[in-house]
C-alpha cells in the first residue's frame, strides 16, 4: 500500500477537530519511526501501536510495519487482532498475516471478511507497474471474499482475482463485477466504479467505465468520467 494512499485514508479517520496540518505532521512522525531500524525508534513505534493514541494514529503505525519489526510486533498483532475497535482489529489482522502467513493469523483475517475492508493487502508480496503481485495463498482467500455478505468485501475479492492475472480467476472477478454493476441501486454501481480507480491498466475495466459514463445517476457518471480522463 502506497504512503499516499495510507495518508489519504487516515485523514478521513482522524478526529474532525484536529487541524489537517497537525495530522500530516503526526503522520510524518509515524512514517519516520516506521522507516527507522534503530531499536529505540522501533520501541517508539510499538508505543504508538499499543498505547493510548487515537485509533487513526495506531492504524497508521500498524499499516507501516515491516519485516524488521516482526519479532517485536507479533505478540501485539495477535492481541490487537481481537480489539474492540474495528480499524485496529482489521489492520492488526492484515499485518499479522502479512508478516507470518500462519494458520492462526489466517483465522484472524477471515474474521474480518464481512467488514468491507481491503484485505487483499495481506497477500501482496510485490507490485509491477502499479499492479499488485500476490502470494500463492491469495486466490483461495479472494474466492471466499467474493461470497461475503459485504459488498465492499466482494468487490475487494473480485479485484484481487482480476489482479492475479490468470484466466480462471480473472473471469471469476469480472463475473462478480458484472453482477454487482447490474444493480438498480446507484450506490452499489458507484461502489463498483470506485474500485476501478487503480494505478495500473486493465482493459477489462473499460466497458464498465464506458457504461457508467452515461449512467442516469450523476455521481456514478461523474466518477466514471473522472477515471476515464486519467486513462
Amino acid at each position: 500500500m502506497s504512503w499516499a494512499l495510507i495518508a489519504v485514508t487516515l485523514m478521513t479517520l482522524a478526529p474532525p477537530e484536529q487541524d489537517i496540518s497537525s495530522k500530516r505532521f503526526r503522520l510524518a512522525e509515524i512514517r519516520t519511526l516506521a522507516r527507522s531500524d534503530t531499536p529505540g525508534d522501533i520501541l517508539k513505534l510499538m508505543g504508538v501501536i499499543e498505547g493510548q493514541a487515537a485509533a487513526w494514529e495506531r492504524q497508521a503505525a500498524l499499516s507501516l510495519l515491516r519485516p524488521v519489526h516482526r519479532s517485536v510486533a507479533l505478540p501485539a498483532l495477535e492481541r490487537l487482532s481481537a480489539s474492540t475497535v474495528d480499524a485496529i482489529t482489521i489492520e492488526a489482522s492484515i499485518q499479522w498475516y502479512r508478516l507470518t502467513h500462519s494458520k492462526k493469523s489466517l483465522i484472524a483475517l477471515k474474521r474480518q471478511l464481512n467488514k468491507g475492508a481491503n484485505l487483499r493487502r495481506a497477500f501482496q508480496v510485490s507490485e509491477k507497474a502499479g499492479r499488485p503481485i500476490y502470494g500463492a495463498s491469495a486466490q483461495q482467500f479472494f474466492m471466499e471474499s467474493v461470497r461475503s455478505n459485504s459488498l465492499y468485501t466482494r468487490l475487494d475479492g473480485a479485484l484481487g482475482l482480476i489482479e492475479l492475472g490468470s484466466v480462471g480467476p480473472h473471469k471469476a472477478g469480472i463475473y462478480v463485477l458484472d453482477q454487482e454493476f447490474a444493480s438498480t441501486n446507484a450506490a452499489q454501481r458507484l461502489a463498483v466504479i470506485g474500485h476501478l480507480s487503480v494505478q495500473y491498466k486493465e482493459a477489462a475495466f473499460l466497458r464498465f467505465l464506458e457504461a457508467a459514463s452515461v449512467d442516469p445517476d450523476a455521481k456514478v457518471k461523474a466518477l466514471a468520467l473522472s477515471i476515464l480522463s486519467r486513462e
